[in-house]
């Protein structure tokens, strides 16, 4: 990848602005260079290269576009927090992941015309039924890509207003490339996310799980990740992670972050709950540029709080697709116990993410699924993934079907 800044006050010949569109069009316009996407809430543009082709000759051709400036260039990863993380590492020996194990991401929606699309959540319960109908019972109707419970809509319009939602995304598709976005709306345009709405998308995604899991997937953990958080705890919001575990035939850890500036508190990532990894963020030189507190269990190489929360999710996901019958205490560990430690003038009592090091400690322990130097690089098809679809099975056969999900829902499932 190379990342192109356009500088806000760059001129051509005829002394105007160059704006990004401009940019963008001259990008498009090379031989074997296409744009990818864009950051949110910066100037740069990520492109990539045709396969084969020269990286030094593409990056002289792109110096010599008008307000583009080449930033980096490292062909196996989109930005310097993927080097850090040891992530072409795993790309190479283990996995770039399986379309086959998701990920919920709660936040504020996803553009589905975004670069992440190819990794969106396909619903088997629902594409194969029919229109206007919850054929998988998850309580919304038509979430063949996820789902929206803003101001009670209950539906499956999951556009990013915000681009908190799609930055996020971004990241965690970025890190696990072939990992399944699950994607919930629960972050107002405000970049709020009320209680009962969050509950709404835990209660969706569990769902979505357990029917995996009653349908041949071999994801046993569920994979949480909520880049928000703030000082105001919620008991219902509690009960309802702690229920996700607890209940049923999937368990649930919950990626979050721990904030971007020093608080005692930053709820949910502090709540103290077993199925918790809180997620804070530190520099190129690893200082903690985040939130410090000592309940924090784990460090990541990002922008934001945000950022790093789910990239972590990303390395979750990555971890399940070679070991799928990981327990949320089991990935907590393979995380945090592998991490590289932080300087000591840092104070901090967690470590940075070493993904390289997290698939070593499982390789280790004889828990990976398929050994190394075999990644799995087959392509995904969502559709085909799970084969037939829910609703052309015989009739009985799908759990919650007329059970509107939640936790009720979740009981007609065997117990893990």
């Amino acid at each position: 990848m190379i990342h192109l800044e356009e500088p806000g006050a760059a001129v051509d010949d005829k002394e105007r602005e160059i704006t990004l569109r401009e940019v963008e069009a001259r990008v498009e316009a090379l031989d074997g260079i296409d744009l990818t996407h864009l950051l949110p809430g910066t100037r740069i543009t990520v492109v990539t290269l045709a396969a084969g082709a020269d990286a030094n000759e593409a990056v002289s051709r792109l110096r010599l576009l008008d307000g583009a400036t080449r930033r980096t260039l490292d062909g196996a990863a989109s930005d310097w927090s993927l080097q850090r993380l040891r992530l072409p590492e795993v790309y190479s020996a283990y996995t770039v992941g399986d379309c086959r194990v998701a990920v919920c991401h709660i936040d504020s929606g996803a553009n589905l015309s975004d670069a992440t699309r190819d990794q969106y959540f396909y619903n088997p319960g629902e594409y194969a039924g029919a229109l206007g109908i919850d054929d998988d019972g998850n309580g919304v109707v038509d979430d063949f890509f996820g789902a929206n419970f803003i101001a009670g809509n209950n539906n499956s319009m999951t556009s990013d207003l915000s681009g908190h939602g799609t930055a996020t995304a971004r990241a965690l598709t970025r890190t696990a490339p072939r990992v399944t976005l699950m994607p919930c709306k629960a972050l107002t345009e405000a970049a709020v996310v009320p209680f009962s709405v969050a509950i709404q998308c835990i209660e969706w995604c569990k769902t979505n799980f357990e029917n995996m899991r009653a349908h041949g997937g071999g994801q046993v953990t569920g994979i949480y990740a909520a880049s928000w958080g703030g000082s105001v705890s919620s008991l219902a919001l509690s009960e309802a992670m702690s229920a996700a575990d607890a209940l049923g035939a999937t368990r649930a850890l919950f990626v979050a972050s721990a904030g971007n500036v020093p608080a005692e508190t930053h709820f949910p990532a502090s709540s103290g709950l077993a199925n918790v990894l809180s997620v804070t963020h530190v520099d190129r030189r690893d200082r903690v540029t985040g939130n410090a507190g000592r309940w924090i269990d784990l460090a990541v190489p990002a922008e934001s709080s945000s950022e790093a929360a789910a990239v972590a999710a990303g390395v979750a996901g990555l971890l399940v697709s070679v070991a799928p019958n990981l327990t949320p205490e089991e990935l907590r560990s393979a995380l945090a116990r592998a991490a590289a430690p932080l300087p000591r003038t840092s104070g901090a009592s967690f470590g940075r993410l070493d993904a390289a090091a997290s698939f070593e400690r499982l390789r280790g322990q004889g828990r990976l699924a398929r050994p190394a130097g075999a990644p799995d690089r087959q392509p995904c098809v969502p559709s085909e993934v799970w084969a037939p679809a829910w609703p052309s099975l015989p009739a009985g056969s799908r759990p919650c079907v007329g059970g509107g999900g939640g936790r009720a829902c979740w009981a007609s499932f065997p117990a893990s």
